[in-house]
């Protein structure tokens, strides 16, 4: 049975002060009644005219018969002066109880419901709460994932704004379910001051904050990087840095910080500066973004929600047929409009999607081909950021304009051992050109075609979506659009030919961004290298501790890897569903992965900066390997030089002597271990 949190006293005096006139008149009714309590027993045990309690039954009973209760307090023959006295004590605490007192009572209550309405309370009690800097409609998501994981009855939630807090009560709170809307504490305070965080938000005595920001701020993601750095400075000075998510809006800024891991040099100067500081708490720090997050969801697919809908998966004949069964054929991932989300689609696709139909026909590559009124200027900003990526990976330039016009860009035959290339398309949904290609392609036998409509707009992402050509649908060709908010079109289209649309994306559907399935995979995967391939994934507090003191860059190649078992599972045979155990895989299935394995983290490493060493690079480590010095190696990875950026058969030995396609053969045995543990402690748990 759940233990219930209760409301602090100062957070149900706020509600009441806040509420309806009942709830206020209730309120005044019990201070008068208890201060009317109060002085009745200080006159009746006051120092002059202190009463027993023989007294008090006897001034009783002759107040019930009539008798003036002033001959027996004062005695008869007081009775004119005491009668005085009595009377002008009467109307003096009459006017001031009536008057003064009740003003100042209302007025308390009024300020105290002022002050609580717009989040200015110091809640003194907070500790181990969750706080929320800033709000995006995103939150909703995060907060329904909370509420079914119980966590509003472990702790309390904070979400801190920087103004218009009554109005956010008003116009946002209100719509949020009722399950959890009247546990929320609002506050507010200046994400810049550090006094702030400290005093309001007791950030040193958090649990976990969420650094949503201010989303429409030009400067979101920098600003989210500086609230990190105050928390940082307050949790030093007081000894206790929160575990830290901090909301990237945008994909450049996202991609630097998944990789960035402080670069102070550890002397006194360096350490004084916010990159010392940042240095210092990088295991603090963990970044998001909304759209990756969403992707993720939509690729793994843990929680069942698309179902039918893999992007490497169909139904042919009555059965479930994966890429893998087709001699020669490749994924196709058609993403329409380059937005934040159309871009975090292509990268996540990038770093998953790779099948071993590549390793029996070099030209059966995962396909994504991007679709964009205005790509050229996109695609440029793409390929000059990953710029490592596509010096190894095809990719070509089709223009749709008054002629077709295409330019392919080649790679050199020494790089080109990428499983994954890229086509960019300038032209729009609705062009004839574009429909026909569209057409052939989902005809085609060889392909597993998915269209992903990311346009900003949610309703040009209905028209586009609803726009295919019919045998788009009649080839029950999945199609995704991206919208705001959860409506009920995906039940509309359900039992028409629309079958195979459906909504992603929505901000008011579940998400998680610390506590979700492969995190918690990515989690244990960490563990295996760091217990040295011999993991107890019991030891939870070990786990966690090693996660949180591993390098951002690695604890995201971690979850990457532990993204694409789902379908490194389906490529091999075995359909994944998530709650169920999975197989162990026979030597010739580890042989088939372990490669495949090994693009996938050659595509991951080139796309997080790395770069390929030079064969003269590559001699030298290999030589220094061969004596066992593994110095060389450490040397031009701490450049962002990888030497086993290679192809797969010409992966060389480490300093110990150990084939390095031996740990992806490793790794690829683990993953039954990883993903079964949950199976198994559920049954162990269930037999005791």
């Amino acid at each position: 049975m759940k233990n219930k949190r209760r409301k602090s006293a100062q957070f149900i005096l706020g509600e009441v002060a806040s509420g309806s006139f009942l709830k206020q008149l209730l309120l005044v009714t019990v201070i008068l009644i208890v201060a009317f309590l109060i002085a009745l027993v200080i006159k009746q045990f006051s120092l002059h005219h202190l009463l027993t309690l023989r007294d008090v039954k006897e001034t009783l009973v002759e107040m019930l018969d009539g008798q003036p209760v002033i001959e027996h307090v004062y005695g008869t023959n007081n009775r004119e002066s005491g009668g005085w006295v009595l009377l002008v004590t009467y109307f003096i605490g009459m006017i001031f109880l009536s008057g003064l007192l009740i003003a100042a009572i209302t007025n308390m209550i009024a300020g105290y419901g002022d002050k609580f309405k717009s989040g200015d309370i110091v809640y003194h009690r907070l500790k181990d709460h969750v706080v929320f800097l800033g709000y995006d409609d995103m939150v909703i998501g995060m907060l329904n994932r909370m509420w079914q994981r119980g966590t509003f009855d472990r702790c309390d939630v904070v979400i801190a704004l920087q103004e218009n807090v009554s109005l956010f009560r008003t116009q946002t709170v209100s719509k949020f379910p009722s399950d959890f809307r009247d546990k929320l504490i609002l506050m507010q305070a200046n994400f810049n001051d550090e006094s702030d965080i400290q005093r309001k938000l007791k950030i040193h005595k958090a649990k976990k904050v969420y650094i949503i920001g201010d989303t429409t701020s030009e400067s979101h993601d920098s600003m989210n990087i500086n609230s990190f750095l105050k928390i940082c400075r307050v949790g030093e000075a007081k000894g206790s840095v929160p575990q830290c998510y901090v909301n990237f809006k945008h994909q450049s800024s996202f991609a630097l910080f998944q990789v960035f891991a402080g670069a102070s040099s550890g002397n006194d100067a360096e350490n004084a500066t916010d990159i010392g500081l940042f240095d210092r708490n990088k295991q603090h720090f963990q970044p998001f973004n909304f759209e990756e997050v969403w992707v993720r969801k939509v690729l793994t697919n843990l929680d069942g929600e698309y179902d039918g809908f893999e992007i490497d998966t169909r139904v042919k004949d009555g059965n479930r047929r994966c890429i893998s069964d087709v001699d020669g054929g490749y994924v196709h991932v058609v993403v329409f409009g380059m937005s934040e989300m159309g871009e975090a689609f292509t990268k996540e696709i990038s770093f998953v999607a790779h099948y071993q139909n590549y390793i029996k026909d070099p030209r059966a590559r995962t396909r994504i081909t991007v679709v964009d009124d205005h790509i050229v200027e996109k695609m440029d900003y793409f390929t000059g950021r990953y710029a490592e990526l596509f010096k190894h990976c095809h990719h070509s330039l089709t223009q749709y304009c008054e002629t077709v016009r295409r330019t392919d860009f080649p790679v050199e035959a020494s790089r080109d051992f990428m499983d994954v290339e890229y086509a960019f398309i300038e032209a729009n949904y609705a062009d004839r050109r574009l429909r026909k290609e569209l057409e052939e392609w989902c005809l085609d036998p060889k392909q597993y075609l998915t269209l992903v409509f990311c346009y900003t707009d949610p309703e040009q992402n209905n028209a586009a979506g609803l726009y295919m050509p019919r045998s788009v649908y009649e080839s029950n060709t999945p199609i995704f659009l991206m919208q705001h908010n959860r409506g009920s079109i995906d039940k509309f289209l359900a039992k028409s030919m629309y079958s195979k649309v459906v909504p992603f994306g929505m901000c008011d559907d579940t998400i998680d961004v610390d506590e979700s399935v492969e995190i918690e995979w990515a989690k244990r995967l960490n563990h295996f290298y760091w217990s040295g391939f011999k993991p107890d994934y019991s030891a939870e507090k070990q786990i966690e501790t090693e996660w949180n003191t591993t390098q951002v860059a690695d604890r995201w190649s971690s979850i990457y890897n532990v993204s694409s078992i789902p379908i490194k599972y389906r490529s091999v045979g075995h359909p994944f569903v998530y709650g169920r155990p999975v197989p162990l895989l026979t030597d010739a299935q580890l042989e088939v992965l372990a490669r495949v394995e090994h693009n996938r983290w050659c595509v991951e490493k080139l796309m997080m900066g790395y770069k390929a060493a030079t064969d003269d690079e590559c001699k030298f480590v290999e030589d220094a390997l061969s004596h066992g010095d593994k110095s060389p190696k450490q040397a031009l990875k701490g450049r962002f030089v990888h030497p086993d950026i290679v192809p797969f058969d010409m992966l060389g030995c480490d300093h110990k002597g150990i084939p390095i396609g031996d740990y992806d053969r490793m790794l690829c045995a683990e993953y039954a271990s990883i993903v079964n543990f949950d199976f198994n402690a559920k049954n162990n748990k269930t037999t005791d």
